[in-house]
């Protein structure tokens, strides 16, 4: 009787951090769907459209230094104060959205959107690291595997289905500011799932009162010498790495090497790569957490360094659209894979002490590797073995990820608070 009470309180966090998720991936879909192509329809050049870009993924680089805030929350409240704090962010989002709707009534100023635009993302990073801290709390590690995914499955359907195509079609019929609109609406409606949360779905931490800084500090001290949290940022440096390093060859592979034109990539390419990822992460959360987070994670480390090799070995067979999606379905498999073992795996690691700060630091590392080591590193082992031998080369650096899972698998989680 009391596992059913567990697992139908545990539905509720994963529904609300699903719907967040969801959020985020709107806001995602919008600004690279709608909002950019429609800038670019007004005359806006590509020098601009970088800069715009740049403003508004400030926030998201610079997110971790909200999370020594969201750790000083202690108690037996803090766990309702947590709910709060998500759903105020989530409105603020919604408010600076309406506020992007106003400035695109004016005549067009791109400082003064670009502005805009930053505030937005600055709400939704401030909220994606306490829906993030809100998971760790919340789910019990035996359903981190099906939160991540299911999390990534509301991103997937909000960025490549609801902020895409919807508000697409939004835009080209009652034109963009309706669009923005239309998006404030729904992010202001989303703010209302995390007050479906009771208080035993919010596992608030130990303590009789809020941490100050000096506790915090002691804390983030004694995390800094347990071995796993050097293993841990081993590993969010190495895990994606080689993923980063294959963004950056995927497109001129497909299009210089194969022959692909970009109307085919977008057309015929997209919708399949589309489909395997949903598929994949449903299946991801599903089996994680059977498997064992540290275990999931090496079986995909060692798989994707496989789908990896097997795009430079299978090269003479690509013209055959059967290998070709039989390999593009594989690797989002793979990659879904490690992407859900991976963050739950670090979840796992997050000491509750100072859990939102250690966990994005670790997410910090990650786009490090994959946003900035990995795309400078693609195009060196292109230059020196071609198409078919990068794709070897990156299979094998995928495949150096095996180490630290292991280890991780040997020594455990981080220990909890009482």
């Amino acid at each position: 009787m009391g596992d059913r009470s567990t697992e139908s309180a545990t539905w509720r966090p994963l529904a609300t951090l699903t719907t967040l998720y969801l959020a985020q991936g709107l806001v995602a879909g919008f600004g690279a769907y709608v909002l950019l192509p429609q800038l670019q329809a007004r005359g806006v050049d590509l020098a601009t459209h970088a800069w715009f870009l740049a403003s508004g993924g400030v926030p998201w680089v610079l997110k971790f230094l909200w999370a020594p805030a969201l750790d000083r929350l202690a108690g037996p409240d803090s766990g309702r104060r947590r709910r709060r704090v998500v759903v105020a962010l989530q409105l603020l989002c919604a408010g600076a959205t309406a506020l992007l709707a106003v400035s695109l009534h004016a005549p067009l100023q791109l400082a003064r959107l670009a502005g805009v635009w930053t505030l937005v993302n600055l709400f939704l990073a401030l909220q994606d690291v306490a829906v993030d801290t809100l998971a760790i709390d919340a789910i019990p590690a035996a359903r981190r595997g099906l939160a991540r995914g299911l999390m990534q499955l509301g991103m997937l359907l909000g960025s490549g289905w609801l902020g895409s195509v919807a508000l697409a079609r939004v835009a080209a019929q009652d034109g963009l500011t309706a669009a923005v609109w239309t998006l404030a609406l729904a992010l202001a409606l989303l703010a209302s799932a995390p007050l479906l949360l009771r208080g035993a779905d919010l596992g608030a931490p130990g303590g009789a009162r809020d941490r100050d800084r000096r506790a915090l500090r002691r804390a983030f001290a004694q995390i800094l010498e347990d071995p796993r949290t050097l293993l841990g940022a081993v590993l969010a440096l190495l895990a994606v790495l080689a993923d980063g390093a294959t963004q950056v060859i995927a497109y001129p592979f497909f299009l210089e090497h194969l022959g692909w034109t970009p109307q085919a990539f977008a057309t015929q390419l997209a919708p399949v790569v589309s489909t395997a990822q949903v598929i994949a992460y449903a299946a991801s959360a599903l089996v994680v957490d059977r498997l064992g987070h540290a275990r999931a994670l090496a079986i995909a480390t060692v798989a994707l360094g496989g789908v990896y090799m097997a795009w430079g070995l299978l090269d003479p067979l690509l013209g055959d659209l059967r290998v070709l999606y039989g390999l593009v379905g594989a690797e989002g498999l793979a990659s879904a894979l490690l992407n859900t073992a991976l963050l739950a795996l670090l979840m796992d690691l997050a000491d509750t002490r100072a859990r939102a700060t250690h966990f994005v630091v670790y997410m910090a590392l990650i786009n490090l590797s994959r946003l900035v080591l990995g795309r400078l590193l693609g195009p060196l082992p292109l230059a020196a073995f071609g198409f078919a031998g990068a794709w070897i080369c990156l299979g094998a650096l995928q495949c150096v990820a095996l180490a630290p899972a292991l280890l991780l698998a040997r020594v455990g989680p981080a220990p909890r608070e009482p």
